[in-house]
């Protein structure tokens, strides 16, 4: 039983923490720096 008990709030914190990095906070605030990096990376700069 505690075994099972265990397991269930392990399979629930994974699911949790891959939902919120999926869509929360963590992955708008990864989201704005990978804009930054890609279009820093996509600019070609001529001098």
């Amino acid at each position: 039983m505690v075994v099972f008990i265990v397991a269930v709030l392990v399979v629930g914190l994974a699911i949790f923490f891959y939902w919120r990095s999926q869509y929360g906070v963590w992955a708008q605030d990864r989201k704005k720096q990978g804009d930054a990096k890609s279009e820093a990376a996509q600019t070609i700069h001529y001098d």
